[in-house]
């Protein structure tokens, strides 16, 4: 059958699969797409316009796993591993695997034209062109890859049509129902006889409700409210009339409703909680985070449709029952007391299992980003003794967050003054204060400085301003110890921080269906999670501000820190964002500036700047490292630095200063003048790198700024194929670029600007190669010199805000003896006498993403290979396949270096062991001139620089360790002796070459002849 298949589709010419070595590569369009020592079954291509998929099953070791990958125009823009589940609240469930046990709510006369269309992929707008064409109307999405559309029973054949169709069911009445109701069926007679319900339709238009009014009315209910909100009606019903309406096609859900009440159903109300699951269904479905706290009741009634992933022992108090219960409760007992994600799936970690000291919750934390937990945050109502300063414990957790980029909600502890949680005073930690709201959702009563006790409060120790956020300190409804059905009233920062950190979750969910215009390239809402600081900067941008004048006012900016958590702002403004996830890097005193839209009559504007650092020193009383600065001028020209007047109001103040200290700066401007804003993120200081992707000493940051608008550029320039890191002196260099054509039409020839060492740019015009491509050389250069060029076409520039920044190459001084990108076998041998690891044995191999392993290899361009220790089989499980048991070698070709005495070696390496119960392995670099003896040229590790996984490069001199001669050789160790972790290496990208001399023919030969003149450029020749 398999092959069957596979011959169908080579057939077409476009896919095909190789045998390299022990695995096979599936191709598309002579692109990797997939590698595995296993078998490809099942193999669907689509083709539709640009667009091309590739569906195929990954059968290995018995596993089998669905997988996809999307091309646009040809290329490859996404390889993922299917989410083949349904999240419904009524069961999460595989439609192919299993069909749940439900609740039959169909009544005598059901309207079943309603159906879920699962895809093999990602939804796409292809797939919805192909539903509209066989006349079926889409009304929702599901979680995951599937969407709800109406179509007459009768023709679900037509949907054979649709492309990438993996599975087609009913969308059942059982489906539409709060769970509360659906559990209690047998007893709705005494349950709810009789109830007032809330009515979410799938169309808003008043004609539809008014025909549902009608229905209703006409089988003895009462409509109490057409125009409850925009898809909502509210309803009196029976329970008998109840199950009638859930079966009609026009309703898309149906749950209880209630006037505004205190404790949790405030805390979703005025934060609006409610609002987005009423008006898109945000529940925390797909959310996974853990609650690191000390014990819970995992047997609570609330906590049963997700029950809770222990990632330690448990042992049950009150404290934990209480902080999980208003993040993950369902109100399944009580609904007053329904959490902030009551779909998401809860994580547990109790602090009496897990120390809060040491390296034990560093590892705790790191193996969030493994299965089977994949979270996207963790959130702690725990801390160590309370102080006033930065100490070591606040130092391992900007060590920690900095590390594994994984958002953290911190409470800062109830002491009514500066003593607070050294976790909190972290500058990468989201930090959660309090204040008490009298179990109402009027606010002009919250206080911080009144009722019983009180929040800790910023500044941090050298003044940064934190809490970040705050909550309800007061009166909150949630679970707790004692039964499966216990509730208590819980209070402080430990309960104003998981529901922060839950509104956090309602975030994330939004952030993975791509409603803020952000791109989705993974199937789960792990893959899809933005950066922590990206996160950080969305939540504050859009918190809701208490009023206040002055430092000295009850909700002082250091009481409240930046306000209150509010995602019904977040989602109303979703398509007035402009965003930056981290994908600007600056090197030290570089800037980034781009302009923003403001439309006329806007109350505010908002614009928040975030960045992680490296952790601080507790024995300094300064603890940012690195200091990136915010600064933004009006169209009228005023300046506003960050966080500028923010201490003292709500609203930012023109002029002052750059701000040295906070790690998060605003800038928000009541009233905005309309027009143009120009807004800089500015590399002031750094010291210590934190874009550990690239190896150099850089930084990134995020950005979030609402309400405005960006141009979309009506052009996008690419590489055509990868521009160049190194270059030839005295040769010319071409440069090959290609413009995609976006909403108008390319008019003109692009231009390349450059220049060598400052000052003026040189335009060049580039000349048209076929099919939207242009070339253009690079002059010649001499060694010494740093080129510098960008593009420019029809007002569009390449990098994006050129000319403050450019592509930048390097003058290469040297010769290459040897050279090895890997791409073919040159001689290197795996494997030594000695060697003992029984996994993870080096192999030339295009990588597989791991947490700890390379996605690609290191090679600029169409290259694709490097040796690595063990392909992963399963991405998903970090880990599969490291080195294990021991120690494993590679030894490169020998190298005959006798007539070159100051010859040098460079690769680049990658190493990864920082995940794991223990920290305690190395990575060494050896080298011989005789096969035996062996010199160690570098130790990588245990802990320290390049332990993290990234490219780096190492260079260095043979004769500084062996005599050189005709029998050079290299030797790279990865080893996992120690106590078990996880250990991944790699080695790419690597040559001997020796610098080039330079060699001055005799002056006379040089100068120019007379009668023309000899300048000052013709006598610098040689260096």
């Amino acid at each position: 059958m398999i092959l069957m298949v596979m011959a169908i589709l080579l057939s077409e010419g476009t896919i095909s699969v190789k045998n390299v070595g022990q695995n096979h590569v599936l191709m598309l369009h002579n692109q990797t797409v997939s590698t595995t020592k296993g078998a490809f079954q099942d193999l669907r291509h689509y083709q539709g316009g640009k667009v091309d998929t590739l569906c195929w099953i990954e059968v290995n070791k018995g596993k089998s796993v669905e997988k996809f990958a999307v091309f646009h125009a040809g290329s490859l823009k996404q390889v993922g591993t299917a989410d083949t589940s349904l999240y419904l609240r009524s069961a999460v469930f595989d439609p192919l695997v299993t069909q749940p046990e439900l609740v039959d709510l169909r009544s005598s006369s059901p309207e079943e034209n309603l159906h879920i269309v699962q895809f093999r992929t990602p939804v796409m707008a292809e797939y919805r062109t192909a539903l509209a064409n066989v006349s079926a109307t889409v009304l929702a999405y599901l979680p995951a890859n599937a969407l709800v559309i109406r179509l007459d029973k009768a023709q679900l054949n037509v949907l054979d049509e649709v492309p990438n169709v993996r599975w087609v069911g009913a969308y059942r009445p059982v489906f539409r129902l709060d769970p509360y109701f659906v559990q209690r069926v047998g007893t709705a007679e005494q349950d709810y006889p009789t109830g007032t319900y809330n009515l979410q339709l799938f169309d808003d238009d008043m004609t539809t409700k008014e025909n549902l009014a009608a229905r209703i009315q006409s089988i003895g209910g009462a409509v109490l409210g057409l125009n409850f909100s925009r898809y909502l009606m509210v309803a009196e019903l029976s329970h008998h009339q109840l199950f009638e309406v859930i079966n009609w096609d026009d309703v898309a859900f149906v749950d209880q409703w209630s006037d505004y009440e205190k404790d949790m159903d405030v805390v979703r109300e005025l934060s609006g909680a409610n609002y987005i699951e009423t008006m898109a269904g945000y529940d925390g479905t797909g959310v996974r985070g853990e609650v690191f706290d000390s014990g819970f009741n995992t047997a609570h009634v609330d906590l049963q449709s997700n029950p809770l992933i222990l990632h330690t022992a448990n042992t049950p108090d009150s404290h934990g029952a209480s902080t999980v219960g208003i993040v993950f409760g369902d109100g399944t007992g009580n609904p007053a007391a329904r959490g902030l994600l009551p779909a998401g799936q809860g994580i547990i970690a109790d602090y009496d299992v897990v120390p809060i000291t040491g390296m034990s919750r560093y590892n705790n934390t790191g193996e969030l980003l493994q299965a089977p937990y994949f979270a996207v945050f963790q959130t702690s109502s725990v801390g160590t003794t309370r102080v006033t300063d930065y100490t070591t414990f606040s130092q391992e957790s900007d060590t920690m967050l900095f590390d594994f980029d994984l958002l953290h909600c911190q409470s800062q502890s109830n002491a009514l003054s500066r003593d607070s949680r050294p976790q909190a005073w972290a500058k990468n930690m989201m930090s959660v204060g309090g204040f008490n709201h009298f179990n109402t959702l009027a606010t002009d009563d919250d206080c911080w400085g009144c009722g019983s006790g009180g929040a800790s409060i910023g500044p941090a120790p050298d003044g940064r301003i934190k809490p970040d956020l705050s909550h309800f300190y007061d009166s909150t409804l949630t679970t707790t110890t004692g039964s499966p059905t216990a509730y208590t009233q819980f209070g402080g920062t430990s309960g104003a921080t998981p529901i922060t950190c839950g509104h956090h979750g309602l975030f994330f969910q939004m952030w993975h269906d791509g409603i803020f215009g952000n791109p989705t390239p993974g199937a789960t809402v792990f893959d899809n999670r933005p950066h922590l600081t990206m996160a950080k900067a969305m939540m504050i941008n859009t918190a809701t501000q208490y009023d206040f004048d002055g430092a000295a006012d009850d909700m002082a900016r250091v009481h409240q820190g930046w306000g209150r958590a509010d995602v019904r702002t977040l989602y109303d403004n979703r398509n007035d964002f402009h965003l930056i996830n981290e994908t600007v890097v600056l090197s030290n005193l570089e800037k980034s500036v781009f302009a923003l839209t403001v439309a006329p009559a806007q109350p505010e504007l908002r614009i928040t700047m975030t960045y992680l650092d490296p952790a601080g020193n507790p024995a300094a009383t300064m603890h940012t490292i690195n200091d990136l600065n915010l600064r933004v001028t009006s169209p009228t020209g005023d300046i506003y630095w960050g966080n500028n007047g923010l201490v003292d109001g709500n609203f930012s103040i023109p002029g002052g200063l750059a701000n040295p200290l906070d790690t998060v700066e605003n800038v928000w401007v009541e009233n905005p003048a309309a027009g143009t804003w120009t807004v800089e993120v500015i590399a002031a200081s750094i010291v210590q790198d934190s874009h550990v992707e690239t190896g150099a000493v850089d930084a990134d940051f995020s950005v979030a700024a609402h309400p405005v608008s960006t141009a979309t550029p009506t052009l996008m320039l690419t590489p055509a194929l990868s521009f160049p890191q190194e270059i030839e002196p005295g040769v010319l260099t071409p440069i090959d670029l290609l413009v995609t054509e976006g909403t108008a039409t390319l008019m003109s020839t692009p231009t390349m600007h450059y220049r060598a060492a400052g000052g003026a740019f040189t335009p060049i015009a580039m000349t048209p190669t076929g099919g939207n491509q242009f070339t253009a050389n690079l002059p010649s250069f001499i060694i010494g010199d740093t080129p510098e060029y960008y593009f420019e076409v029809q007002g569009v520039t390449y990098p994006e805000n050129a000319p403050t920044s450019t592509f930048q190459v390097v003058v290469d001084p040297y010769d290459v003896l040897f050279e090895d990108d890997m791409e073919t076998d040159m001689g290197w041998t795996v494997g030594a006498v000695g060697d003992t690891a029984t996994t993870g044995i080096w192999e030339r191999i295009d990588p597989v993403s791991t947490v700890s392993q390379p996605e690609l290899d290191h090679t600029p361009g169409a290259a694709t290979m490097a040796y690595i220790t063990g392909q992963s089989n399963d991405p998903a499980t970090n880990g599969e396949n490291d080195v294990d048991g021991g120690h494993t070698t590679l030894i490169s070709p020998i190298l005959d270096v006798s007539a070159e005495p100051t010859a040098e070696i460079e690769y680049r390496r990658w190493y990864a062991n920082n995940f794991g119960t223990a920290i305690d392995d190395v990575f060494t670099v050896d080298i011989t001139n005789d096969g035996s003896n062996w010199v160690n040229v570098e130790t990588i590790g245990p802990m320290g620089p390049g332990t993290r996984g990234s490219w780096l490069l190492h260079r260095f001199t043979i004769s500084d360790y062996v005599a050189p001669n005709a029998t050079v050789q290299v030797r790279f160790v990865a080893d996992d002796s120690g106590t078990g972790s996880i250990v991944e290496a790699g080695v790419d990208d690597f040559r001997v070459i020796v610098e080039r001399a330079t060699i001055c023919p005799p002056l006379a030969n040089q100068l120019p002849q007379w009668p023309d003149p000899v300048t000052i450029l013709d006598m610098i020749i040689c260096l």
